[in-house]
């Protein structure tokens, strides 16, 4: 009757033990779906972030390409203002030339009395020089206002300029920051993957733990199993809770937990040896 009631409560310990050990490999299991699913959250976001990346380099190209083609307007008009500035200079160098041939014409024509016909011949034919020359300096003044009507605008575009670089300064300071955050979830994206691999490798080390325990009958033991001394009422027997096995006191004065338990539990030398060695 004795036996009865002693295999009834180890049958019930094994009961417990193994609704324990299902319940932990169930949690394992939803913690390992959860993480599973942060991750696909994160390589989403991942995904988000790489393509506005690649918009922001779109605009960042599409804005040198505008920078170049101002820049090239710029320089052209520069060199069409320099010229007109040099042929407006050589004009006006003529124009005070034909003037100072001028003051030499009427003072000859008071020295020369004889000559006065020539002389205003002369007169008119340069009066004649002199209006073309006005002529030709008023229609010089208008394209001179178209000049700088000109430079009025490339002045605009100027101002235009640099706004689209202050622009192109923003867009590079918001590419350094998406590429940072990038950084950031790749590391994140590392961890999750060593958590996910240390659940995983504590699953497969409780159902090897769960497969390879085999609960030994201490009725069939007359010795410990390790240093092979006898039982007696002095030397009781210990179940290992990690192999099954049955050892005495001194060779199973140990407690560590177990996958399978929520404490410390007895374990034997051997057991307590190769866990220590796995989990360092």
């Amino acid at each position: 009757m004795k036996l009865r009631l002693q295999t009834e409560r180890e049958m019930e310990i094994q009961k417990k033990l193994r609704a324990e050990t299902e319940t932990a490999l169930q949690l394992l299991e939803k913690s390992v779906h959860e993480k599973q699913d942060s991750i696909i959250a994160l390589r989403k976001q991942l995904e988000e972030l790489k393509e506005a990346n690649l918009k922001t380099q779109a605009q960042l190209k599409s804005s040198k390409e505008t920078h170049q083609r101002d820049s090239l307007k710029v320089r052209n008009l520069e060199g069409k203002l320099a010229q007109t500035t040099a042929h407006c200079k050589r004009i006006e160098r003529e124009l005070e030339d034909k003037k100072n041939q001028l003051k030499q014409s009427e003072s000859t024509s008071s020295d020369l009395a004889k000559k006065l016909e020539e002389v205003q011949l002369a007169k008119s034919k340069a009066e004649g020089d002199l209006a073309i020359e006005k002529q030709w300096r008023g229609s010089l003044q208008s394209e001179l206002q178209k000049e700088k009507d000109r430079v009025v605008s490339l002045t605009n575009e100027n101002r235009n300029f640099r706004a689209l670089k202050k622009e192109h300064a923003e867009l590079l300071e918001k590419h350094a920051c998406a590429q940072e955050t990038v950084s950031e979830q790749e590391i994140a994206l590392v961890e999750m993957g060593k958590q996910l691999s240390k659940s995983k490798q504590q699953v497969i080390d409780m159902r090897e733990a769960s497969s390879q325990q085999v609960w030994v009958d201490e009725k069939e033991v007359n010795g410990c199993q390790l240093c092979d001394a006898p039982f007696s009422v002095a030397r009781r027997k210990h179940h290992c809770r990690n192999c099954g096995g049955v050892f005495c006191n001194g060779c199973s004065d140990n407690n560590m937990q177990l996958a399978v338990s929520s404490k410390p539990v007895r374990v034997c030398d051997g057991c307590y040896r190769n866990l220590l060695e796995r989990n360092s």
